[in-house]
């Protein structure tokens, strides 16, 4: 569970940061 959790954060923090870049 806690690996799924710790990816779930990185694919936000990923998605945000895409976000905030375009």
């Amino acid at each position: 569970l806690k690996q799924v959790k710790n990816g779930v954060a990185i694919r936000m923090a990923v998605l945000k940061k895409l976000i905030l870049e375009s």
